[in-house]
């Protein structure tokens, strides 16, 4: 996920849209899901969105729609990533929770706030994501 933090469109961006405390957030962030698999952050975007109220998760549906608009920095792949997780945000999918995991019922009504930030970091983070190639064992 580092190609995250080296887009300098996306570096440009949090720069003028979120605090030094919220960078710091995504940075943190960054170390706790780096190594994760697109299956995981998947599921937890689902998790995540369930705890967001719907004002907020058309919020996050209206930038991506609006990021899927800017010419030169997608390609057709990353746009096709944009329209999957804005269907994703749509959708009434839930997960079931493992045992020990608390995911909370309390919807969060501010778009700056935590749970909303982890979505939008979590979002980014598929749009822009690399696939990983493994080499075999010989």
């Amino acid at each position: 996920m580092k190609d995250l933090f080296d887009n300098p469109f996306i570096h440009l961006f949090h720069e003028i849209a979120l605090t030094k405390e919220d960078i710091a957030q995504l940075e943190e962030y960054h170390e706790q899901y780096a190594n994760k698999s697109e299956n995981y952050i998947l599921r937890k975007i689902i998790e995540t969105k369930n705890m967001l109220s719907k004002e907020i998760l058309q919020q996050h549906q209206k930038n991506l729609s609006l990021l899927a608009q800017m010419e030169g920095f997608l390609s057709e792949e990353q746009k096709k990533k944009i329209q999957y997780l804005i269907h994703l945000l749509e959708s009434d999918i839930a997960v079931r929770r493992r045992r020990g995991t608390n995911i909370s019922d309390i919807e969060e009504q501010s778009f700056k706030g935590r749970s909303s930030l982890l979505l939008w970091f979590l979002l980014l983070s598929i749009i822009w994501r690399r696939p990983s190639f493994r080499y075999p064992f010989y």
